[in-house]
């Protein structure tokens, strides 16, 4: 992605058994070295589907990772954590 123009993030919500039909997102940007630089804050999703966030990328030139932390309807949090890397150029 490039500094001041628009980015997407592609990611997705796992659930196996969805009963609520939603699950409410956070998404957070870290620096390699684990601090927070962005916290992105999606609206409620549907689990099982290819998803994106929109933004307008500010964030410095440099390596990042971000994470997607979601809890369904019913308030279950998801077991695990998956990280990507992302790049500003």
């Amino acid at each position: 992605m490039t500094r001041g123009k628009g980015a997407t993030i592609r990611y997705s919500v796992k659930d196996a058994l969805p009963s609520s039909g939603i699950a409410s997102v956070t998404m957070k940007v870290r620096t390699l070295g684990g601090h927070l630089v962005r916290t992105i804050h999606p609206t409620d999703v549907l689990p099982n589907v290819g998803l994106t966030a929109r933004f307008t990328c500010r964030l410095r030139r440099g390596a990042y990772r971000f994470a997607v932390y979601a809890v369904d309807g019913a308030g279950n949090r998801q077991v695990g954590v998956d990280t990507n890397r992302l790049a500003v150029l």
